[in-house]
Formats: structure tokens, sequence, C-alpha cells
């Protein structure tokens, strides 16, 4: 349900082509990232994860490294195999263009403080990409992916930005924040179809 959500969100970026999820491989033993957005000048790689932290990991227990460990390192092995794929060519991914810049964007259902010092310490932070470009990776939660899609079409300017700065280290998203004055219309609808109470 989550990875569906996201999805929606995605897809309000204007301008944006959303693909979802490759199977690929004998049988069907392979997946890609959940979601491709294909931008004029950018491709968005999204890998969606669903875990949230327990008590003692928020408190910043050993938990957190497990945590960690299992949803940004599983979202890299994901990651990796796209690109990976993209590099060589797989005709299962012939539809997703490779002569622009990519990002990789883990999208998680609450906020992971300690994520990018997570991505820069255990080597997720970039993700060789072979005959293509290196591709960055960032983090971003779903309440940050709400702010960020209100940027329309926006939204590709302030990424390449983003990336042009980090210079081989985390791209940061959070101080792009929401659209001044434009709220998101899933949000909106969302909090429109709930029964409130009338006061009399």
């Amino acid at each position: 349900m989550f990875e569906h959500y996201v999805g929606r969100q995605l897809k309000l970026i204007e301008a944006a082509q959303v693909e979802p999820e490759i199977v690929f491989g004998k049988g069907g033993g392979n997946k890609s990232v959940d979601w491709f957005v294909i931008l004029p000048n950018l491709v968005v790689l999204v890998e969606v994860k669903s875990r949230r932290l327990g008590p003692a990991a928020r408190a910043g227990d050993a938990a957190l490294f497990a945590s960690l460990a299992e949803t940004l390192g599983g979202a890299k092995e994901q990651l990796t195999r796209t690109v990976e794929r993209l590099a060589d060519g797989h005709p299962a991914f012939a539809h997703i263009p490779t002569d622009r810049p990519m990002l990789g964007l883990i999208v998680t259902a609450e906020p992971y403080y300690t994520g990018p010092a997570y991505l820069l310490d255990h080597g997720v932070a970039t993700i060789r990409g072979g005959r293509l470009s290196d591709v960055p990776v960032t983090t971003a939660s779903a309440r940050e992916l709400e702010w960020l899609v209100t940027h329309g079409s926006d939204l590709e300017p302030m990424l390449l930005a983003e990336m042009a700065k980090a210079a081989g280290g985390v791209v940061g998203l959070r101080d792009i924040g929401k659209k001044p004055g434009v709220d998101n219309p899933i949000l909106l609808n969302a909090w429109d179809s709930y029964p409130w109470p009338t006061t009399t």
C-alpha cells in the first residue's frame, strides 16, 4: 500500500513520466526499483521502504544500526541491481532513458534522521554506473516527498542543483521543503473526505 501511495505522489509531478517496477530474469525472479520518474533532464530511481523504527531504534539503541542496514542497505541492493541492468542495456529496461543524469531516491515511511550519515559511512551515497555516470543516492520520508511534489515541473532543476552541490556527498533534500502557497492535492482530498463533526 505504501509503495502504491508513493507512486500516486510521484504522478503529481508535472512533465514526469512515471514507470512502475520492472520484473526481469528467468521466471521473473528479479525486480528493479519500485518506480522510475523520467524527467526531461533527469531520471529518478525510487525505492520504497515501509519499515518503521521501533522504540529502541528511535532512542538510538544498537537496534538502530540493524534497522538502517536492513532498510537503507536493502534499498541500495535494489538500486545497484537497477543501475547495473540499465548500464548493461538489458532489454527489459529499454524504455528507461540512460542519456541523462540519474538520482537514486530511497523513500521511507518516516524520517530516518541518521540516514545521510549511514549512506556516507557505508558506501551507499553513490552507486557506480559502469558505462553510465555514477548515481548519487538520497533519502526522503513520506512527508518530505509530499512536500517535494508540490514543486511540480520546478522540482527537476532543484534536484539537479542539489546533486551539483553534493560533490560526492549525500544529496540533501530537506531544505527544499514545500512550495509556498501550494498544497498537495492528495492530502487535501484526504482531509476533505473525512467526516469531521459539525458544531451546532
